[in-house]
Protein backbone atom coordinates (compact mmCIF):
# COMPACT_ATOMS: atom_id res chain seq x y z
CA UNK A 1 0.00 0.00 0.00
CA UNK A 2 1.00 3.52 -0.13
CA UNK A 3 -0.09 6.96 -0.27
CA UNK A 4 -1.31 8.69 -3.48
CA UNK A 5 -0.75 12.37 -4.17
CA UNK A 6 -4.19 13.44 -2.77
CA UNK A 7 -3.90 12.01 0.27
CA UNK A 8 -5.65 8.80 -1.28
CA UNK A 9 -4.52 5.34 -1.06
CA UNK A 10 -3.40 2.56 -3.38
CA UNK A 11 -2.75 -0.98 -3.11
CA UNK A 12 -1.48 -3.96 -5.53
CA UNK A 13 -2.13 -7.25 -5.28
CA UNK A 14 -0.15 -10.41 -7.35
CA UNK A 15 -2.94 -12.74 -8.63
CA UNK A 16 -3.87 -14.95 -11.22
CA UNK A 17 -6.17 -14.62 -13.63
CA UNK A 18 -9.30 -17.16 -13.64
CA UNK A 19 -9.54 -16.92 -17.60
CA UNK A 20 -5.83 -17.46 -18.53
CA UNK A 21 -4.35 -19.29 -15.60
CA UNK A 22 -1.52 -16.45 -16.13
CA UNK A 23 -0.06 -13.63 -13.72
CA UNK A 24 -1.78 -10.35 -13.00
CA UNK A 25 -1.40 -7.50 -10.51
CA UNK A 26 -4.55 -6.05 -9.57
CA UNK A 27 -5.01 -2.51 -8.35
CA UNK A 28 -7.43 -1.19 -5.59
CA UNK A 29 -7.99 2.09 -4.05
CA UNK A 30 -8.88 4.18 -1.20
CA UNK A 31 -9.92 7.49 0.08
CA UNK A 32 -9.60 6.55 3.84
CA UNK A 33 -6.87 3.59 3.56
CA UNK A 34 -10.46 1.56 4.99
CA UNK A 35 -12.49 1.11 2.11
CA UNK A 36 -11.19 -0.43 -1.02
CA UNK A 37 -12.34 -0.02 -4.32
CA UNK A 38 -10.58 -2.45 -7.25
CA UNK A 39 -9.50 -0.58 -10.19
CA UNK A 40 -8.57 -3.28 -12.57
CA UNK A 41 -5.37 -5.20 -13.59
CA UNK A 42 -2.38 -2.99 -13.45
CA UNK A 43 -0.42 -5.32 -15.76
CA UNK A 44 -0.31 -9.00 -16.46
CA UNK A 45 1.78 -11.67 -17.48
CA UNK A 46 2.31 -14.27 -21.14
CA UNK A 47 4.36 -15.90 -19.69
CA UNK A 48 4.57 -16.67 -15.96
CA UNK A 49 1.44 -18.91 -14.49
CA UNK A 50 1.80 -16.33 -10.79
CA UNK A 51 2.48 -13.04 -9.53
CA UNK A 52 3.97 -12.54 -6.47
CA UNK A 53 4.37 -10.49 -3.62
CA UNK A 54 4.12 -7.34 -5.52
CA UNK A 55 5.21 -3.72 -3.98
CA UNK A 56 4.60 -0.66 -4.99
CA UNK A 57 5.68 3.36 -4.39
CA UNK A 58 6.50 6.53 -5.22
CA UNK A 59 9.89 7.64 -5.64
CA UNK A 60 10.08 11.29 -7.11
CA UNK A 61 7.63 11.73 -10.28
CA UNK A 62 8.44 8.38 -10.81
CA UNK A 63 6.56 4.74 -9.32
CA UNK A 64 8.56 2.00 -8.69
CA UNK A 65 6.96 -1.59 -9.14
CA UNK A 66 8.74 -4.77 -7.18
CA UNK A 67 6.73 -8.04 -8.48
CA UNK A 68 7.89 -12.28 -8.26
CA UNK A 69 7.29 -13.70 -11.65
CA UNK A 70 6.64 -17.33 -11.14
CA UNK A 71 6.49 -20.52 -12.97
CA UNK A 72 4.30 -22.79 -11.62
CA UNK A 73 2.71 -26.44 -12.45
CA UNK A 74 -1.14 -25.34 -12.15
CA UNK A 75 -2.44 -29.23 -12.43
CA UNK A 76 -0.15 -29.73 -9.36
CA UNK A 77 -0.30 -26.51 -7.90
CA UNK A 78 3.03 -26.46 -7.06
CA UNK A 79 6.05 -23.61 -7.22
CA UNK A 80 8.57 -24.60 -10.21
CA UNK A 81 10.45 -20.97 -10.71
CA UNK A 82 10.30 -17.76 -8.88
CA UNK A 83 12.76 -14.68 -8.78
CA UNK A 84 12.26 -10.85 -7.96
CA UNK A 85 12.45 -7.84 -10.56
CA UNK A 86 11.48 -4.04 -10.63
CA UNK A 87 10.04 -1.81 -12.89
CA UNK A 88 10.00 2.23 -12.93
CA UNK A 89 6.85 3.50 -14.36
CA UNK A 90 4.24 5.96 -14.92
CA UNK A 91 0.93 6.00 -13.44
CA UNK A 92 -1.94 8.12 -13.75
CA UNK A 93 -3.54 7.80 -10.67
CA UNK A 94 -7.06 8.78 -11.62
CA UNK A 95 -7.24 6.14 -14.02
CA UNK A 96 -5.14 3.65 -12.68
CA UNK A 97 -3.37 3.28 -15.98
CA UNK A 98 0.81 2.44 -16.04
CA UNK A 99 2.56 2.76 -19.15
CA UNK A 100 4.33 -0.82 -19.04
CA UNK A 101 1.29 -3.07 -18.63
CA UNK A 102 3.82 -5.73 -19.97
CA UNK A 103 5.46 -7.87 -16.97
CA UNK A 104 7.49 -10.48 -18.93
CA UNK A 105 9.75 -7.57 -20.55
CA UNK A 106 11.40 -4.13 -19.55
CA UNK A 107 12.40 -5.34 -15.91
CA UNK A 108 15.76 -5.11 -13.77
CA UNK A 109 16.82 -7.98 -11.15
CA UNK A 110 16.53 -7.01 -7.84
CA UNK A 111 19.44 -9.11 -6.52
CA UNK A 112 21.59 -11.99 -8.28
CA UNK A 113 22.33 -13.74 -5.42
CA UNK A 114 21.18 -17.10 -4.44
CA UNK A 115 18.58 -16.09 -1.72
CA UNK A 116 16.89 -13.44 -2.06
CA UNK A 117 12.81 -12.83 -2.28
CA UNK A 118 9.36 -11.02 -1.97
CA UNK A 119 11.42 -7.56 -1.17
CA UNK A 120 8.80 -5.02 0.77
CA UNK A 121 9.70 -1.49 1.28
CA UNK A 122 8.48 1.13 3.77
CA UNK A 123 9.09 4.76 4.54
CA UNK A 124 10.62 6.05 7.68
CA UNK A 125 10.67 8.87 9.78
CA UNK A 126 13.47 9.67 8.12
CA UNK A 127 11.70 9.78 4.13
CA UNK A 128 13.94 7.21 3.53
CA UNK A 129 12.58 3.90 1.18
CA UNK A 130 13.63 0.92 3.61
CA UNK A 131 13.84 -2.49 1.87
CA UNK A 132 13.64 -5.97 3.68
CA UNK A 133 13.29 -9.12 1.85
CA UNK A 134 13.16 -12.86 2.10
CA UNK A 135 16.68 -14.81 1.95
CA UNK A 136 16.02 -17.96 1.23
CA UNK A 137 15.56 -19.84 -1.92
CA UNK A 138 16.02 -23.72 -0.59
CA UNK A 139 13.92 -26.35 -1.46
CA UNK A 140 12.89 -29.17 0.90
CA UNK A 141 15.86 -31.41 0.77
CA UNK A 142 18.37 -28.29 1.03
CA UNK A 143 16.73 -27.07 3.99
CA UNK A 144 17.00 -29.93 5.68
CA UNK A 145 20.49 -30.59 5.24
CA UNK A 146 21.17 -27.17 6.42
CA UNK A 147 18.73 -27.23 9.35
CA UNK A 148 21.73 -30.07 10.96
CA UNK A 149 23.81 -27.25 11.50
CA UNK A 150 22.24 -24.28 11.85
CA UNK A 151 19.59 -23.19 14.30
CA UNK A 152 17.51 -22.00 12.14
CA UNK A 153 16.73 -22.01 8.37
CA UNK A 154 15.58 -18.81 7.09
CA UNK A 155 16.40 -14.96 7.32
CA UNK A 156 16.04 -11.70 6.60
CA UNK A 157 18.44 -9.86 4.64
CA UNK A 158 19.56 -6.43 6.26
CA UNK A 159 17.56 -3.56 5.89
CA UNK A 160 18.73 -1.49 2.95
CA UNK A 161 18.05 2.17 2.18
CA UNK A 162 16.63 2.55 -1.57
CA UNK A 163 17.57 5.38 -4.05
CA UNK A 164 17.00 6.41 -7.67
CA UNK A 165 19.20 6.85 -10.01
CA UNK A 166 19.35 7.55 -13.61
CA UNK A 167 16.30 5.18 -13.09
CA UNK A 168 17.58 2.20 -11.66
CA UNK A 169 17.52 1.40 -8.21
CA UNK A 170 20.45 1.24 -5.82
CA UNK A 171 20.57 -0.85 -2.12
CA UNK A 172 22.67 0.30 0.25
CA UNK A 173 23.06 -1.00 4.32
CA UNK A 174 21.14 1.52 6.07
CA UNK A 175 23.60 3.90 7.74
CA UNK A 176 23.20 2.70 11.28
CA UNK A 177 24.35 -0.43 10.82
CA UNK A 178 27.85 0.81 10.42
CA UNK A 179 27.36 1.47 13.98
CA UNK A 180 27.84 -1.78 14.27
CA UNK A 181 31.00 -2.08 12.85
CA UNK A 182 34.14 -2.96 15.64
CA UNK A 183 37.90 -3.87 15.69
CA UNK A 184 39.73 -4.29 13.10
CA UNK A 185 40.65 -7.30 11.94
CA UNK A 186 44.35 -8.43 10.87
CA UNK A 187 44.98 -8.84 7.21
CA UNK A 188 48.07 -11.01 6.88
CA UNK A 189 50.19 -9.79 3.35
CA UNK A 190 51.57 -12.16 1.73
CA UNK A 191 53.78 -12.63 -1.41
CA UNK A 192 52.02 -12.16 -4.90
CA UNK A 193 50.06 -9.69 -3.92
CA UNK A 194 48.02 -11.78 -1.66
CA UNK A 195 46.21 -11.71 1.86
CA UNK A 196 44.55 -14.13 4.06
CA UNK A 197 42.07 -13.51 6.75
CA UNK A 198 41.68 -15.48 9.45
CA UNK A 199 38.94 -14.26 12.34
CA UNK A 200 37.48 -16.01 15.73
CA UNK A 201 33.73 -14.29 14.53
CA UNK A 202 32.51 -15.25 11.64
CA UNK A 203 30.38 -11.82 11.73
CA UNK A 204 32.58 -9.66 9.47
CA UNK A 205 33.07 -6.43 7.15
CA UNK A 206 35.10 -6.12 4.29
CA UNK A 207 35.37 -3.10 1.86
CA UNK A 208 37.34 -3.23 -1.24
CA UNK A 209 38.30 0.43 -2.51
CA UNK A 210 40.31 1.74 -5.23
CA UNK A 211 40.77 -1.33 -7.28
CA UNK A 212 43.05 -2.30 -10.19
CA UNK A 213 41.86 -2.69 -13.21
CA UNK A 214 45.09 -5.03 -14.06
CA UNK A 215 43.80 -7.99 -12.22
CA UNK A 216 40.66 -10.21 -11.39
CA UNK A 217 39.22 -10.49 -8.42
CA UNK A 218 39.74 -13.63 -7.13
CA UNK A 219 38.61 -14.19 -3.37
CA UNK A 220 38.25 -17.51 -1.35
CA UNK A 221 35.89 -17.82 1.72
CA UNK A 222 35.64 -21.05 4.04
CA UNK A 223 36.54 -22.60 0.98
CA UNK A 224 32.74 -22.66 0.56
CA UNK A 225 32.00 -19.86 -1.25
CA UNK A 226 34.24 -17.94 -4.04
CA UNK A 227 33.98 -14.55 -5.35
CA UNK A 228 35.50 -13.07 -8.98
CA UNK A 229 35.27 -10.57 -11.18
CA UNK A 230 36.70 -10.77 -15.20
CA UNK A 231 37.29 -7.28 -16.43
CA UNK A 232 37.84 -9.21 -19.61
CA UNK A 233 34.69 -10.18 -19.74
CA UNK A 234 33.05 -7.07 -17.49
CA UNK A 235 31.50 -10.25 -15.13
CA UNK A 236 30.63 -10.64 -11.29
CA UNK A 237 30.24 -13.62 -10.21
CA UNK A 238 29.79 -16.01 -6.90
CA UNK A 239 30.03 -19.70 -6.76
CA UNK A 240 28.85 -21.34 -3.56
CA UNK A 241 29.48 -24.71 -2.62
CA UNK A 242 26.10 -27.07 -2.65
CA UNK A 243 25.52 -28.92 0.43
CA UNK A 244 24.20 -31.48 -1.41
CA UNK A 245 25.72 -31.89 -4.30
CA UNK A 246 29.23 -30.73 -3.28
CA UNK A 247 29.56 -29.05 -6.99
CA UNK A 248 30.50 -25.57 -7.25
CA UNK A 249 26.80 -23.53 -8.13
CA UNK A 250 27.33 -19.60 -9.95
CA UNK A 251 25.29 -16.56 -10.33
CA UNK A 252 26.45 -13.36 -12.17
CA UNK A 253 25.87 -10.47 -13.89
CA UNK A 254 27.32 -8.03 -16.57
CA UNK A 255 29.26 -5.16 -14.52
CA UNK A 256 31.31 -2.56 -16.71
CA UNK A 257 33.42 -1.44 -14.15
CA UNK A 258 33.29 -1.91 -10.48
CA UNK A 259 34.66 0.94 -8.73
CA UNK A 260 34.34 -0.72 -5.08
CA UNK A 261 32.63 -3.73 -3.14
CA UNK A 262 31.31 -4.24 0.33
CA UNK A 263 31.00 -7.83 2.37
CA UNK A 264 29.17 -8.24 5.12
CA UNK A 265 28.86 -11.68 6.56
CA UNK A 266 26.92 -13.44 9.45
CA UNK A 267 26.83 -16.69 10.90
CA UNK A 268 24.93 -17.89 7.80
CA UNK A 269 24.81 -15.20 5.13
CA UNK A 270 26.77 -13.11 2.78
CA UNK A 271 25.28 -9.46 1.16
CA UNK A 272 27.56 -7.81 -1.37
CA UNK A 273 27.34 -4.11 -2.46
CA UNK A 274 28.92 -3.65 -5.45
CA UNK A 275 29.23 0.03 -6.93
CA UNK A 276 27.60 1.98 -4.20
CA UNK A 277 24.53 -0.54 -4.29
CA UNK A 278 24.31 -0.82 -8.42
CA UNK A 279 24.38 -4.75 -7.80
CA UNK A 280 23.99 -6.85 -4.75
CA UNK A 281 24.37 -10.41 -3.97
CA UNK A 282 22.53 -11.88 -1.39
CA UNK A 283 23.14 -15.97 -0.27
CA UNK A 284 23.19 -18.24 2.66
CA UNK A 285 26.10 -20.31 3.09
CA UNK A 286 26.19 -23.54 4.99
CA UNK A 287 29.32 -22.82 7.82
CA UNK A 288 30.94 -25.94 8.76
CA UNK A 289 33.76 -24.33 10.38
CA UNK A 290 34.57 -22.47 14.03
CA UNK A 291 36.72 -19.59 12.84
CA UNK A 292 36.06 -18.04 9.25
CA UNK A 293 39.00 -17.42 6.58
CA UNK A 294 39.32 -15.30 3.78
CA UNK A 295 42.08 -15.09 0.99
CA UNK A 296 42.47 -14.00 -2.43
CA UNK A 297 44.38 -11.20 -4.03
CA UNK A 298 44.82 -7.66 -3.10
CA UNK A 299 43.75 -5.72 -5.72
CA UNK A 300 43.38 -2.48 -3.92
CA UNK A 301 42.37 -1.07 -0.66
CA UNK A 302 41.33 -3.61 1.97
CA UNK A 303 39.48 -2.85 4.99
CA UNK A 304 38.37 -5.91 7.33
CA UNK A 305 36.24 -4.86 10.86
CA UNK A 306 34.17 -7.42 13.26
CA UNK A 307 30.84 -6.86 12.96
CA UNK A 308 29.38 -6.43 17.36
CA UNK A 309 26.13 -7.63 17.49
Amino acid sequence: MFAGKNNDFFLVIGAQTKQTKLGAIALYHSLDGENWQYMGSLATSNTYQMIECPDMFRMGDKYILFYCPQYRDNEKDIPLKSFSVYKVIDLDETTGEIDDKNLDENYFMMDYGFDFYAPQTFEDDKKRRILWAWMSRMNDEEEKAFAKLQDSIHCLTMPREILLEKNRLYQRPVKELYNLLGQDIIIKECDDDQFNILNDKHTVYLKLENIKEDKNIDWIIEDEFKINYNFEKMEFSIYRLNWLTNNWDKKSCKLEKIIDMELWIDNSSIEIFINEGEKVFSSRIYRKHEKISISGNLCGELIAKNIDR
